[in-house]
Order: C-alpha cells, then sequence, then structure tokens
C-alpha cells in the first residue's frame, strides 16, 4: 500500500521529491500523507504529462495493453469454438451409438 501512495506522489509531485516508499509516516515531514502537502488548486486533479518521454512510455503501455487484451479475446473465442463443436461431435457419436446399438 505504501508503495501504490509513493508512486501516486510521484505522479503528482514529480519522480524526485519523495524517494518511493517514503511515504508511509514517521517524523519525517516529507512522509506525510501526500494530501496534507498537496496544494488545494492541485487537489483531485492529475497533473500532465511534461515530456515527451512520458508520453512516449505511456502510449507504449497502452499498446502493450491492448495486445494482452486481444490476445485474451482471441483465446476466449478459440476456447468457445472448442467447447461447440466438441459438444457437436459428442451429440453426432451418441446419436450414431445409439442408432447402431438398436
Amino acid at each position: 500500500m505504501c508503495g501504490m501512495i509513493a508512486v501516486q506522489v510521484q505522479i503528482i509531485w514529480g519522480a524526485n521529491l519523495i524517494p518511493l516508499g517514503a511515504a508511509c509516516g514517521g517524523d519525517d515531514p516529507r512522509r506525510r500523507p501526500a494530501c496534507s502537502r498537496m496544494p488545494d488548486r492541485m487537489a483531485g486533479r492529475p497533473r500532465l504529462a511534461k515530456t515527451l518521454t512520458e508520453i512516449r512510455a505511456d502510449l507504449q503501455h497502452l499498446r502493450r495493453w491492448r495486445r494482452s487484451v486481444e490476445q485474451a479475446q482471441s483465446y476466449t473465442f478459440k476456447a468457445v469454438i472448442t467447447v461447440i463443436v466438441t459438444g457437436f461431435v459428442g451429440a453426432v457419436w451418441l446419436g450414431v451409438k445409439a442408432t447402431l446399438g438398436k
């Protein structure tokens, strides 16, 4: 949980303000929760990406996520088709077995 808070603080305030894991409390004023140090005008508003590198990294992450979702959909579609075909072949087999069994 503390790592998540530190990551959120890094996103809002910048990567070098608070070291990762330092947002867990304690006597150090830098370790107070992010909401107690955040100016009111910034509360609840995400920080805009500052550099082209950040935008590129975000787009690469979105591309990887989209590809993984498409792959999962592909595997799901193949699994559904396999189940339907297996059921149909099983029904035909039972029909043939019942017909030849008489």
